[in-house]
């Protein structure tokens, strides 16, 4: 995964693609005795996984998505994060014009 130009977001590849989350690290930070962890990985309000601190979802639409993150045993907080994933066929190009009046 890569930051975009502007760092504000995430992009983590071409249709389909495949991401790993990992959250251990916030339960060994915090000293947090299980892991409660709520997943919303696509932004759609709705919980993708729940108490799992490691898993790998595979998006399948070219879109920015808002992953969001909560710990109920850490506090009331709704942590969220950008991830783009890209079209595979998409071409690079550039695109100039002139300004005709």
């Amino acid at each position: 995964m890569e930051y975009n130009s502007g760092s504000s977001s995430v992009t983590a590849g071409t249709v389909p693609a495949k991401v790993s989350f990992d959250a251990n690290s916030v339960f060994s930070t915090f000293n947090l005795p299980d892991y409660s962890i709520i997943w919303d990985v696509n932004g759609d309000g709705v919980t993708d996984k729940q108490n799992t601190a490691t898993f790998t979802y595979v998006y399948k639409e070219a879109k920015l998505y808002d992953v969001n993150v909560r710990f109920p045993g850490l506090n009331n907080y709704l942590y969220t994060f950008p991830v783009r994933i890209e079209q595979s066929d998409v071409p690079v190009c550039e695109v100039l014009s002139d300004f005709i009046a």
